[in-house]
């Protein structure tokens, strides 16, 4: 059983820099009192009243503080994180010298700062998490591979990866992360699949509806994508949706692409902040899909979906 303090601790840390409503209430309660502390000094000085004043408009101020600063910091844990995953996955992140560091940090300041005093006026103009959500028009698909049969399977991994791109950029008023709902396909065109010139098929249209709903660590998701995961031959639709790997025989190679996932799931859970001071990590071995294997000229290649991540909150 915890103590209160390591409580109180738990919830500073759920809290701090990551509560817009927080963030908020604290930014324009400061903002209010201060401005009738000024106002009751210039129209009518009283030090009993003003002092009533000053005690909560200090306390508001340095909570608002407190939150500016645990913001930009996570925002900076997060660059370099996102940094580490992309190069974990194969990408290549532009380099982050310090001043670039910085000039991120202190955008992400800015941002809290702009977002907490007029956060009623923007929120009323971004879209929140919720199905069903058009993605237009940033919702073109296109697929290849080898195969007819294998194109039309990852056109509708695309068709996923377009609505989880649509959903990141989604708002989830109660925290969690926006994703696109695990049990739910996204409405896309029937695709039109041609040869490609020098072999091979591909596949292209649109997506015309997403389901995206808000989610937190613990449970099962459907990873999404970070970075493009490119390798030889027929990979797949890259990022998190699938493992990839390689090897002498095809056994070998399952193996190697059942570990690349096992991976990535680790690399999917650790995107979930709602469990601090823990961290989100995997649990479980994932939910596997289909697997897809081919040859190469050094041996065998594989890809396998990656269904489910299951994640949990740990120490």
């Amino acid at each position: 059983m915890r103590s209160p303090v390591s409580r109180f601790r738990k919830l500073i840390a759920q809290k701090l820099g990551v509560c817009p409503f927080c963030m908020r209430t604290s930014a324009v309660g400061s903002l209010v009192l201060w401005t009738l502390r000024v106002g009751v000094h210039a129209v009518r000085p009283s030090p009993r009243f003003e002092l009533l004043l000053l005690v909560p408009a200090v306390a508001l101020s340095l909570l608002f503080l407190s939150h500016l600063v645990a913001y930009m910091a996570r925002a900076g844990v997060r660059v370099r994180r996102h940094r580490a995953l992309a190069l974990q996955l194969g990408g290549t992140p532009p380099d982050v010298g310090r001043r670039e560091f910085l000039i991120t940090v202190l955008r992400a300041g800015g941002y809290a700062v702009f977002i907490s005093l007029f956060g009623d006026i923007v929120f009323s103009q971004v879209t929140t998490c919720k199905a069903p959500h058009d993605p237009a028009p940033t919702n073109n698909i296109y697929a290849e591979a080898s195969s007819e049969e294998v194109a039309r399977m990852f056109y509708v991994e695309e068709a996923f990866r377009v609505c989880e791109r649509n959903c990141a950029t989604l708002t989830c008023e109660g925290g969690g992360v926006c994703l696109q709902n695990d049990g739910v396909t996204p409405v896309a065109e029937e695709p039109k699949c041609q040869p490609k010139v020098g072999g091979g098929y591909y596949c292209t249209g649109k997506v015309k509806q997403c389901a995206c709903a808000c989610q937190q660590c613990t449970g099962e998701h459907r990873p999404g994508e970070t970075s493009p995961d490119p390798g030889p031959g027929d990979t797949g639709p890259g990022g998190l949706s699938g493992g990839f790997g390689t090897g002498s025989d095809e056994v070998e190679a399952q193996a190697n692409a059942r570990q690349n996932a096992r991976d990535k799931c680790d690399s999917f859970c650790r995107w979930f902040e709602d469990c601090q001071p823990q961290v989100c990590k995997r649990d479980a071995e994932p939910v596997f899909g289909a697997i897809k294997s081919w040859p190469t000229a050094t041996g065998r290649a594989a890809w396998i979906k990656i269904k489910r991540c299951r994640c949990t909150c740990q120490d």
